[in-house]
Parts: C-alpha cells; sequence; structure tokens
C-alpha cells in the first residue's frame, strides 16, 4: 500500500462502498471474484484511514514536496 495518498484519492475510495463495487462489477466477474475486491476496498478503506491519523493524505500540490519525498 502506498504510504501517502492525495484528498482526491482518499475521498474516493471512502466514498465508495462494497455495495456499489459489486454492483459495478455484477456481469463482468464472478461472485467470488466480486467477494475478493469488496475485501480489497475494505482493506484499502482502513489504510486510507490510517494514512489520515498520521498526516499521510496531501493536497494535489504536495506531491513534489519534501514532505513526500521522505516517504
Amino acid at each position: 500500500m502506498p504510504p501517502v495518498i492525495d484528498t482526491e484519492m482518499a475521498e474516493a475510495f471512502m466514498k465508495l462502498t462494497p455495495e456499489k463495487l459489486e454492483t459495478s462489477l455484477s456481469g463482468l466477474l464472478d461472485d467470488k471474484e466480486i467477494d475478493a475486491a469488496k475485501k480489497r476496498l475494505i482493506g484499502i478503506q482502513k489504510h486510507v484511514d490510517g494514512l489520515s491519523k498520521t498526516d499521510c493524505i496531501i493536497s494535489q500540490d504536495q506531491w513534489g514536496s519534501k514532505k513526500v519525498g521522505n516517504y
């Protein structure tokens, strides 16, 4: 998992629900693959939550900053 992400990426992952993901993947993947994708989403959301607690979610204009280079 990345040690730092930007606010837009964090927001996108946190807005996505397992149900919305399942709906978007229905017909493209089988049930086992969809369940695996939902589990990965939950893992990503936990990671994003952890990043928010350690000040590792940045604005897009910070990508070239020293802070990001330290990770």
